[in-house]
């Protein structure tokens, strides 16, 4: 690790449903700016994936 920072965010966790077949039921784990903006999104069935385009 080269840095570590202490930042405030919102975290939420959510069930997302899965068709079935592709993608099971899972919750979901979303990092929020307090200015709400959805920063990141953790999948546990999908890839890691940030949804911030600064």
């Amino acid at each position: 690790m080269d840095t570590c920072k202490v930042i405030q965010v919102i975290e939420t966790t959510l069930t997302r449903r899965g068709d079935g077949k592709n993608s099971p039921v899972r919750v979901i784990t979303q990092y929020w700016s307090m200015d709400g903006q959805l920063l990141w999104e953790k999948d546990p069935y999908e890839l890691c994936e940030s949804v911030s385009e600064d």
